[in-house]
């Protein structure tokens, strides 16, 4: 859900642990998010990317079709 404060949240979290300075593990996994005001140990954006990531306007689901 675009808009909900995810990314706002997580940050949030994020400044908290540090603040108290414990040790908090982010994992993104959203591959559309193009700007992260944090660095995430995991991020799906690693694993998804080029011809088989998600594509925008697309109806199909799935990976493309082998030919």
């Amino acid at each position: 859900m675009a808009g909900s404060g995810k990314t706002t949240l997580i940050q949030r979290i994020n400044s908290h642990l540090h603040a108290k300075k414990m040790t908090g593990y982010i994992i993104n996994l959203d591959p559309a998010v193009t700007h992260m005001p944090y660095s995430a140990n995991i991020d799906i954006r690693d694993t998804v990317g080029g011809s088989n990531g998600p594509r925008h306007g697309s109806s199909r689901e799935g990976p493309p079709p082998v030919t």
